[in-house]
């Protein structure tokens, strides 16, 4: 089991600021992937979502814009949660989460190697 310590990390933790330094590993529609190898056994990722891509003019007044960063927020707890509670050899694990106050800005999760997604599907975690 990956490191317990990761479970919940705050966006200026000294860790989480030393893997956005980083180079990406992958790119994804909804952020990218940053290794943290060595760190912990399984090796970890963290799938940080790219709020760049989110801008609040494409909204006609503020406050549907702060609607869309609640549903936003919201999504994104709904899915911590759906992964903490899931446990399924088609799913790559959950570790822990990267928060920016109340909202999760990113996803800590077991790395596969030289795996896509599709090929995940018959990893036994």
């Amino acid at each position: 089991m990956p490191n317990d310590s990761l479970r919940e990390r705050s966006l200026s933790d000294s860790l989480v600021q030393k893997t956005l330094a980083q180079e990406a590993i992958g790119n994804g529609g909804f952020g990218q992937l940053y290794s943290i190898t060595g760190y912990s056994d399984p090796p970890v990722v963290l799938k940080y979502f790219d709020d760049t891509k989110f801008n609040p003019q494409q909204y006609h007044n503020a406050r549907l814009a702060q609607l869309a960063i609640q549903q936003r927020n919201q999504q994104r707890k709904d899915e911590v949660e759906f992964l903490k509670a899931l446990k399924h050899r088609g799913v790559v694990q959950y570790v822990g989460c990267v928060k920016d106050g109340e909202n999760i800005v990113g996803i800590f999760m077991r790395l596969v190697e030289n795996k896509t997604l599709a090929e995940c599907k018959f990893l036994i975690i």
